[in-house]
């Protein structure tokens, strides 16, 4: 029996980074198999974040738990930079977590040291699974008040094969092979044309007036919002392998930007024939700019042979405000976006459902 004298805990440091990665590779994390790309993937969400140029702290990656001096379990704290009404304000991201199965009585350890030693005064999660939200719970925390949060908007591109996954058998997918020549259901989206307003970009050589409308937008929205700058959208954009293409876009009128969208590529787990393009980020001036965005995101989806365009934690996007004449929609197996705060003020403020702003954009969803 292990003994509790053998465990500590204590701050993670640079030098644990691989065999922190490794463990939670171990514990069915989705990290490199390439030592090299995991200790880049370690520099990048901390050594390179901007967060550290925003605020002059020192880094904190999270806490080890350690038994006769081996690392068996590490609770990561992301840092990133919000906005909230006129004030930036630090939040750690809870992520990159995991505990081996023999030591996962100990968990509290390590949970009481993120929550109670963390200097930082709000901390979120928005890839919660049902243990990370009862973690939460346990100390205070609670889910974000939109229970729209939870759903998943999904506009059908190839809706027909997308059916076809709930029939395993031969003669029925043969029979849904036949209605998808006799029903023209992709032709309206055939029918969509480019708008030239619309652009992609290459997101190290953005607009010259980017900056200018990310700073409009974030000093325009009132609530909690992740802050936006050219910077934080490179360090987010980049990433550790090559499995996820990201693309951006702009919507822009008589040479002023006016509205921002990113995206990235996906399979769908089990189903490898399925290709989703999934909405990860979209901010506007105006609701005309938000909507030809939409618009150019399902246009470019059909051009590209998607098979769904999803968009999740839909904070950003109302599901009237999606340009197509079919939106499904559906839950996530457990409520993703919980938060904990010890401030009151802060409590106060963030009990409002209106004075949230999230999007796959926050916390570490597309990290």
């Amino acid at each position: 029996m292990i003994n509790s004298d053998e465990i500590s805990i204590r701050l993670a440091t640079k030098a644990d980074g691989l065999e922190i990665c490794k463990l939670l590779k171990q514990l069915g994390l989705q990290l490199p198999d390439d030592a090299n790309e995991m200790i880049s993937l370690w520099k990048r969400i901390w050594e390179q974040n901007p967060y550290y140029q925003i605020f002059k702290e020192d880094i904190v990656y999270g806490w080890v738990m350690e038994h006769n001096r081996t690392i068996v379990g590490f609770f990561g704290s992301i840092p990133r930079v919000y906005k909230l009404n006129s004030n930036l304000i630090p939040v750690s991201v809870a992520s990159q977590w995991g505990v081996k199965k023999e030591f996962r009585s100990f968990t509290s350890l390590l949970c009481d040291k993120y929550f109670k030693e963390n200097s930082l005064p709000l901390k979120l999660v928005t890839t919660a699974i049902k243990p990370t939200g009862r973690i939460f719970e346990r100390y205070g925390g609670k889910k974000i008040p939109d229970a729209h949060m939870g759903l998943v908007y999904m506009v059908p591109i190839s809706l027909l094969k997308l059916v076809s996954l709930k029939f395993q058998s031969n003669p029925a997918k043969s029979i849904l092979n036949q209605l998808d020549k006799i029903i023209p259901w992709k032709f309206q989206y055939k029918l969509i044309k480019k708008k030239k307003q619309v652009s992609e970009i290459d997101i190290d050589s953005p607009p010259p007036d980017f900056d200018t409308f990310l700073n409009s937008f974030c000093n325009d929205t009132a609530g909690l919002l992740a802050l936006r700058t050219i910077e934080i959208i490179k360090w987010h954009s980049s990433d550790h392998t090559n499995k996820s293409r990201k693309q951006h876009f702009t919507y822009s009128e008589n040479g002023k930007t006016l509205g921002y969208a990113s995206t990235t590529w996906e399979q769908v787990k089990d189903y490898p024939d399925i290709l989703r393009f999934k909405l990860v980020d979209i901010i506007a001036l105006s609701r005309k700019a938000k909507k030809l965005l939409l618009k150019e995101l399902i246009r470019y989806a059909y051009q590209n042979n998607a098979d769904i365009l999803e968009i999740h934690h839909p904070g950003m996007v109302a599901k009237h405000e999606i340009p197509s004449f079919v939106v499904l929609q559906r839950k996530h197996n457990h409520f993703p976006l919980y938060y904990q705060t010890s401030d009151v003020l802060l409590e106060e403020l963030l009990k409002e459902p209106g004075n949230w702003h999230i999007s796959p954009f926050d916390g570490d969803t597309s990290l």
